[in-house]
């Protein structure tokens, strides 16, 4: 569901903020709102 998806996206974009999937889960969070 989109809660533990949205949950998932930000604990990658947190554990890599510089890595290039981190990049990627973040424009897939801007997607999902």
């Amino acid at each position: 569901d989109l809660d533990s998806a949205r949950e998932t996206l930000e604990r990658i974009v947190n554990t890599y903020p510089d890595e290039l999937v981190a990049m990627l889960a973040r424009e897939r969070l801007d997607e999902i709102g």
